[in-house]
C-alpha cells in the first residue's frame, strides 16, 4: 500500500484537498459529523490510490520528499553569563514593541539598550 512514511503532515488538510478534488470520495467514507470527520491514515491513503493512482502517488511522493529535507540548523552564540542570567529572570512576553503595553515597551528598550551596550565583563578569582 502507497502511505506517506512521515506522518508530519495533516490528514484533515490531505482530506480536504481531496474531497475537492474528487467529490465521489465521500462515498467512501462515513461522515457522522459533516464538520469534523477525519479518515484514518491507512485507509484514506488506500482508498484514494484505488479512486485516483496518479495524483496519490504525487501527493504522497510530496509529502516524503518534505520529511527528508534536512532540519534547519540554528546558529549558537554565545553569551556572557551576567546577561543569560538576567534574561531568565525575566519575563518575556512575544510581542512586537510598538503594539505592547507600556511597562513591556520598557522592557523591550532596557534589553535593546543592554544589548547595545553591553556591560563590561568582571573578572573572577
Amino acid at each position: 500500500m502507497n502511505v506517506p512514511k512521515s506522518e508530519d503532515y495533516n490528514i484533515e488538510d490531505e482530506y480536504k484537498a481531496a474531497l475537492g478534488r474528487m467529490p465521489e470520495l465521500k462515498r467512501y467514507f462515513p461522515h457522522y459529523d459533516e464538520f469534523r470527520y477525519t479518515p484514518p491514515r491507512d485507509y484514506f491513503w488506500e482508498v484514494y490510490n484505488s479512486l485516483d493512482t496518479k495524483k496519490a502517488e504525487e501527493i504522497i511522493d510530496g509529502i516524503n520528499t518534505k520529511a527528508k529535507k534536512p532540519p534547519v540548523i540554528q546558529q549558537v552564540i554565545t553569551m556572557r553569563k551576567d546577561l543569560l542570567e538576567e534574561i531568565e529572570q525575566s519575563e518575556i512576553i512575544n510581542c512586537k514593541p510598538h503594539s505592547c503595553p507600556s511597562e513591556t515597551r520598557k522592557n523591550h528598550l532596557h534589553a535593546q539598550r543592554l544589548l547595545r551596550h553591553p556591560i563590561p565583563a568582571t573578572k573572577t578569582r
